[in-house]
């Protein structure tokens, strides 16, 4: 539930990724197939990039560019 604060900062750092079953079959059938090229947007923090990089690979994803969001811990909207 990203619109629980708490939940989403507990699921995000104390939980290890999972990816939705058979997703990244699609994906890779998807490159393989018709040559899509895949750039993932989250909100999620820049400094996550090699974490949820290696998520992807390991699950069998496609490789991907990525546009993370920019999070400084002082700034006080990262909580709110």
């Amino acid at each position: 539930n990203v619109l629980d604060k708490k939940t989403l900062i507990r699921n995000t750092f104390l939980k290890e990724f999972e990816s939705v079953p058979g997703m990244a079959d699609v994906y890779r059938r998807w490159a393989d197939e018709r040559g899509a090229k895949f750039h993932f947007v989250s909100s999620s923090p820049w400094q996550l990039f090699e974490d949820l990089g290696s998520f992807l690979s390991n699950a069998g994803f496609p490789p991907a560019a990525f546009h993370l969001k920019s999070v400084r811990l002082k700034d006080r909207t990262v909580l709110n």
